[in-house]
Order: C-alpha cells, then structure tokens, then sequence
C-alpha cells in the first residue's frame, strides 16, 4: 500500500516531498473529486487501520492513538479549509502540511 509507505517515510524522517503529499491527497479523495471531506478522512484512517496495529513491529512509534486521530479529524480539516468551503483542496493541503512541518 502506498500510502502506508509514505506515512511510514514520514514518520522516520518528518517531511514529505510535493510528489509524495500529492501521492496521500490523492489516496485520500476517494472520490476524485480535487477535494478532501472529514469523511473521505475517516474512511482513510479505517482503512489503515490494520497496517497501524503493525507499526510496533516494523518500529514505528505512532504519535497518537486511533482514538486521538479519529476525534481530530473535524478539527485538522477545518484548520486546513482556508476558504472555508468545507473541504480540502490539494493547495489548501499542501499549504497546511508545510505550515505544520514549519512549526516543529
């Protein structure tokens, strides 16, 4: 799975390349509709969620639980919707992950 791939990069070296970010939005607009909704992101986490049971034993510490990542979806999605459409675009996205990686 690529996105689990990515996701894994990321958590070891803390940055993603545009190519990569484009890769997760992608994946995550199930419908293929140039946007991002609270729910394309929860269906997103549900689907990965057998891969992060795994994380331990690929030595992977994950920052949050499930639970965590579930109840900050609505939030992470609002913080991101700049033009506050209630929804993400790629730039929108891109914008906030790099803003975010800025930040740590």
């Amino acid at each position: 799975m690529k996105l689990l791939s990515i996701y894994t990069n990321y958590l070891k070296t803390g940055d993603l390349d545009e190519a990569q970010l484009e890769d997760v939005f992608n994946a995550v607009d199930n419908t293929g509709d140039g946007q991002i909704t609270t729910t394309e992101m929860e269906d997103m986490l549900n689907q990965m969620l057998p891969f992060m049971g795994m994380a331990g034993t690929m030595g992977i510490t994950l920052p949050y639980t499930v639970q965590e990542m579930k109840s900050m979806i609505p939030e992470e999605v609002d913080k991101a919707d700049a033009d506050r459409d209630g929804q993400v675009s790629f730039t929108e996205f891109y914008d906030c992950f790099k803003a975010m990686s800025q930040a740590s």
